[in-house]
């Protein structure tokens, strides 16, 4: 079995390969402070619809100013 981190990557290549439109966002942060994010993947000829939906996750959890506990300057 994979481990998570390389599930994510082989759904990633997936996606890629079949070249459906996707964008990854920033959602929320974990009890240790890192980052959990969300991709969101679209049919073919809809990054309109995609794009309207990754806008409206962003404004409902709004990440621009927000920095995991492990950022360093």
């Amino acid at each position: 079995m994979a481990t998570p981190h390389l599930r994510v990557r082989t759904v990633h290549g997936t996606v890629q390969r079949v070249r459906y439109p996707a964008v990854s966002l920033p959602l929320a942060l974990s009890r240790e402070g890192l980052p959990i994010g969300v991709q969101l993947v679209a049919a073919t000829g809809r990054e309109d619809l995609l794009l309207q939906v990754a806008a409206q996750l962003e404004q409902a959890a709004p990440w621009k100013d927000r920095q995991p506990s492990i950022f360093v300057d």
